[in-house]
C-alpha cells in the first residue's frame, strides 16, 4: 500500500511516536543493521525531548506568573508586599543531543525501509509507517465536487485529491444526449455560460467523469441545477 505523511503533526503525538521508536529499536537493531550509534542517539533524544516538553512548559507558566508579578509592581494597586513568583528547580539534565531530532528519525526511516528485512508490521510496531493511502479504483470512481452557480457563471470546486483532470458534460434536463463542454485541468473551474433564451433560465444537469491518461474512468457524477443566467 502506497504510505504518505509518517510523522505526527501534534507535539504530543510526536513525543509517543518517539518514545515508541525509542522502546523498540533495540527489538530491530540486529534485523535491520541499526549501529549502537543510531540506537541510543533516539533512546537519548527520546529523554531530553520528554524532558524539554516538561520545562518549556512550567517555564511558560512562570513566565506568566513573572509578567503578572512585574505588572503588579509597576503599575498595580498600593496594597500589601507583591509575592516574587517561585523558581524552578531542574531535575538532573540527560544526555545532550544535537537538535532536528524528528529530521534524524525520518533520514534514519528512509534507511530502514530500504533493508531487506524490512516489513509493514516492523514499521508498524515502531509507530513510524504512515498513514495508509488507499488507491482509487479506476471502475468505481466518482468524483465529488461543489458548484455555485454565479451571475453567467457555474463554478466547480472537486474535492477528490487522487485523480487531477475531470471531463465536464452538460445538457437541459430532459434532453438525452449529454454534450462534452470541457476537460477540467485540477481542482477548479468556471463554466461561462450565456442562456439559449435571454432571461429564460435553464434546467441543467451537469456530470463529471474522472479523465486520466486521455481515458475516462469511473462512474458517472451527475447534479442538477437552476441557472438563472
Amino acid at each position: 500500500m502506497e504510505r504518505e505523511r509518517w510523522m505526527e503533526t501534534s507535539e504530543d503525538k510526536r513525543a509517543v511516536q518517539l518514545d515508541n521508536v525509542a522502546n523498540t529499536i533495540d527489538t530491530y537493531k540486529t534485523e535491520l543493521d541499526i549501529s549502537d550509534e543510531v540506537a541510543d542517539y533516539i533512546k537519548n533524544a527520546n529523554k531530553m525531548y520528554k524532558y524539554a516538553r516538561k520545562y518549556k512548559g512550567e517555564f511558560l507558566s512562570k513566565y506568566e506568573s513573572w509578567v503578572e508579578f512585574f505588572n503588579e509592581l509597576d503599575k498595580g494597586m498600593v496594597s500589601d508586599p507583591v509575592i516574587i513568583p517561585g523558581t524552578i528547580v531542574l531535575d538532573t539534565i540527560p544526555t545532550l543531543v544535537p537538535g532536528g531530532i524528528f529530521t534524524y528519525l525520518g533520514s534514519q526511516r528512509t534507511i530502514w525501509m530500504k533493508h531487506p528485512n524490512w516489513t509493514e508490521a516492523i514499521g508498524y510496531d515502531m509507530h513510524i509507517l504512515g498513514h495508509g493511502v488507499v488507491p482509487y479504483n479506476p471502475l468505481t470512481y466518482k468524483a465529488k465536487y461543489i458548484i455555485d452557480v454565479l451571475p453567467g457563471n457555474i463554478h466547480f470546486k472537486i474535492l477528490n485529491v487522487d485523480v487531477k483532470n475531470h471531463n465536464l458534460y452538460c445538457r437541459i434536463a430532459g434532453v438525452e444526449a449529454w454534450t462534452l463542454v470541457t476537460t477540467i485541468l485540477g481542482p477548479s473551474f468556471n463554466y461561462h455560460r450565456i442562456l439559449a433564451v435571454a432571461k429564460q433560465v435553464e434546467n441543467l444537469e451537469l456530470m463529471l467523469k474522472g479523465y486520466v491518461n486521455n481515458e475516462e474512468i469511473g462512474v458517472p457524477s451527475t447534479k442538477t441545477i437552476v441557472f438563472p443566467g
